[in-house]
């Protein structure tokens, strides 16, 4: 069944490198608004989708304002089956973002790309988005570990993400141990309604906003490309 995140909503990035790690800690716990872990830490793994072109990396770099990514996400470390995916089509407009987020068959991440791509296609999911992933192909895998934390009135939620790895999709099979990013990744996530009150989080946050992709970097880091 689909599932639409119809609010939009802002994402806002900071790159921690590993000696501000423990400040980071320090100061949620000492935040006026008091953040808390969420949920139990678990592994995400995402496969990017891209034209010959790479355009959405391209429209990502430059800043277009309305792009849409397209990935399949799963959680887990197993490295072979692949159970429960999702289809993700990940919405900017401008500063905010939503998600489109369909379930699709699973498959053995150790298949060819296209043989991936064909259990996706074989999913009960629009025709609109077959035709839009049949234009599309695989070209990274992106996995990390994700801790989760919210604000103690529930309106604000931060991720922590580290042991990022960047993997080769692009070549008929995804490959390698993947490369290692020695940067953390700490995402700040809240409806637009409370757009006026997150600069009492972060101004107690030591660290820059940031613009960060991960799949950005992960083209970079794979192809060796800078973009």
């Amino acid at each position: 069944m689909l599932e639409i995140k119809h609010n939009y909503r802002y994402e806002r990035k900071f790159v921690v490198d590993q000696t501000g790690v423990n400040t980071l800690f320090t100061c949620l716990k000492r935040n006026a608004h008091g953040f808390r872990k969420a949920y139990p830490d678990r592994v995400i793994n995402s496969i990017y989708f891209d034209d010959i072109f790479l355009s959405h990396c391209a429209e990502n770099v430059d800043g277009i304002g309305d792009r849409t990514k397209v990935r399949v996400r799963w959680y887990g470390d197993d490295p072979g089956v692949v159970h429960n995916p999702k289809l993700e089509l990940k919405i900017k407009r401008a500063l905010v973002g939503r998600k489109e987020i369909y379930p699709v068959n699973g498959f053995d991440r150790n298949a060819k790309t296209s043989t991936i791509v064909q259990q996706l296609l074989g999913s009960d999911i629009p025709a609109s988005v077959k035709c839009m992933l049949r234009r599309l192909s695989p070209v990274v895998q992106v996995s990390y570990r994700r801790k989760y934390y919210v604000s103690r009135d529930d309106r604000y939620r931060l991720t922590f993400d580290d042991g990022i790895r960047y993997y080769n999709a692009g070549n008929g099979y995804i490959r390698g141990f993947g490369k290692l990013d020695d940067r953390n990744i700490v995402e700040l996530k809240y409806d637009v309604v409370n757009d006026r009150e997150v600069d009492r989080i972060t101004n107690q946050l030591p660290f820059r906003l940031n613009k960060n992709s991960k799949y950005v970097n992960a083209i970079q880091s794979v192809y060796n490309l800078r973009v």
